[in-house]
């Protein structure tokens, strides 16, 4: 936990110093170019020789087409979580100085969401009771709430919001993980599964770049306009994404 901590430290300063010296649009093209890298050495790699058991259906040979439409939903679901997280790792920084709020501040706040995220499983497990699509619901909900008031609001409160947020953000992503897993062996591809959560994985980079894209559009180059923008993507996950995942709740009760 130490490793990873350090790493998100690490990226984080660097991120800032990059906004700092580039403005929004050269972290933007930043990260695109980091994605676009990450998926041509991907597709660059010499493919593995396959050994499968022999009451395998067939292998998914790397036809981004041949995903389970299911998974394509999944996917854009995991890009729109993806783009919230990307908001946290580019702002928060810059939102402290916008709330007059010293930048030592970040340490504590990532030791606070670090320290919250640690929760999330017995926060799950506490819920067990319920429909998982209805804690997805209101985690969402209470995110896009959390996005929105970063928007709105500066003030030494925002401190809490930048706490909560990744922590309801890291709720609503693991049920998705869950179900994407779930509905993967409904489909009886569960030997394919490595196979199909690359592809997924994949696209679902190239979507957080175009998202990213879109934000950066709208906001104007005022990074505070991506909370908004973020904000607004993550209420698409309660309003639509939680009909999916009840729809797969259903179907693999």
């Amino acid at each position: 936990r130490d490793c990873l901590l350090s790493r998100g430290l690490g990226d984080v300063y660097k991120r800032q110093g990059l906004y700092h010296f580039t403005g929004l649009n050269g972290l933007v093209a930043a990260t695109e170019l980091a994605g676009l890298g990450s998926i041509l050495a991907v597709l660059c790699m010499p493919r593995a020789p396959e050994r499968r058991p022999g009451r395998e259906r067939g292998p998914v040979r790397g036809a981004i087409p041949k995903l389970p439409a299911v998974l394509w939903r999944f996917m854009a679901l995991d890009a729109m979580v993806g783009l919230a997280g990307l908001v946290v790792h580019f702002l928060y920084v810059e939102k402290l100085q916008w709330s007059g709020i010293p930048v030592e501040w970040m340490t504590p706040v990532i030791l606070g969401y670090s320290a919250l995220q640690m929760l999330v499983p017995k926060v799950i497990a506490a819920l067990r009771g319920r429909k998982d699509a209805r804690v997805y619901r209101g985690a969402s909900i209470l995110g896009a709430a959390l996005l929105a008031g970063l928007f709105c609001f500066n003030g030494c409160f925002c401190v809490v919001f930048m706490m909560l947020t990744p922590f309801l953000l890291n709720i609503v992503r693991m049920i998705q993980y869950k179900y994407e897993n779930l509905c993967i062996d409904r489909l009886g591809l569960e030997y394919q599964r490595a196979t199909l959560l690359s592809m997924m994985n994949m696209g679902n980079n190239l979507l957080e770049i175009v998202f990213l894209l879109l934000s950066a559009v709208i906001s104007s180059g005022q990074g505070n306009g991506m909370f908004l923008f973020a904000g607004g993507v993550v209420l698409f996950l309660a309003l639509r994404g939680s009909k999916w995942i009840a729809a797969e709740e259903s179907a693999t009760e």
